[in-house]
């Protein structure tokens, strides 16, 4: 009878503090445990989320700036052709203008027409030149010189069927017909200098020889500065 009483006591005695403490501890880890789990798990999908979030917000910033440019590219393209219709508008136009234009009579601008002459010598024995300038370039000049009782005359214009003219700079080179002699023209300053070349005396003063030298013609001035012309013009 003890004996049973004994073991029934055994069976039935309490635990040990220090076991339930444990066992609380590790009731306390494995729930912080898969709270951490949980966190870390919500913290993947949140980044997730955001990953993919921000992957739509660049293709649809993407998308904008594509549209946009396509958009802006239009645009051109169409002021493009635009301004070209304008421009072919503006040329027919400017057509129409010319045409009507060329079918009016066409007026000369006025242009600056100025005589110059001298005269240097004696009735006797002299030599003079009147100058056409137009727009301050020699137009026309008549040259006559008098060695009694010879005399000699040249006359050449630009628009002469008999001549021809080359401008050279300032001035002018004059063939004389059937290249019978060359004038050389060129400006100074006020005046315009002559120089003859090989002139055939025969043609243009009915004696032998050439005429070679220089005349000079100047603003203001009466006078003719003359210089071998008249050399041998006795004939």
């Amino acid at each position: 009878m003890l004996c049973s009483i004994g073991a029934a006591h055994g069976r039935g005695s309490p635990q040990a503090p220090g076991d339930s403490a444990k066992k609380n501890a590790a009731t306390t880890k494995a729930g912080d445990a898969a709270e951490t789990a949980r966190t870390a798990r919500a913290l993947h999908a949140a980044q997730d989320r955001a990953v993919v979030n921000f992957r739509r917000n660049q293709e649809r910033k993407a998308a904008t700036a594509k549209a946009a440019h396509a958009r802006t590219v239009a645009d051109k393209a169409a002021a493009a052709e635009e301004t070209r219709i304008e421009a072919r508008a503006l040329a027919r136009a400017q057509d129409r203008v010319v045409a009507h234009y060329k079918g009016l009579p066409f007026e000369k601008a006025a242009r600056r027409v100025e005589v110059l002459t001298c005269f240097t010598g004696i009735q006797d024995r002299h030599a003079r030149i009147g100058v056409q300038l137009v727009d301050g370039m020699v137009n026309h000049f008549s040259f006559y010189s008098k060695a009694k009782p010879r005399t000699c005359s040249i006359d050449a214009a630009r628009d002469g069927a008999f001549n021809h003219w080359e401008d050279v700079g300032a001035g002018a080179k004059v063939t004389l017909a059937e290249e019978k002699g060359v004038l050389l023209i060129k400006r100074m300053g006020r005046g315009y200098h002559f120089l003859f070349r090989g002139v055939d005396r025969m043609r243009y003063c009915g004696m032998d020889g050439t005429i070679n030298g220089s005349l000079t013609v100047t603003r203001g001035k009466i006078q003719c500065d003359v210089q071998g012309i008249m050399d041998g013009h006795q004939g």
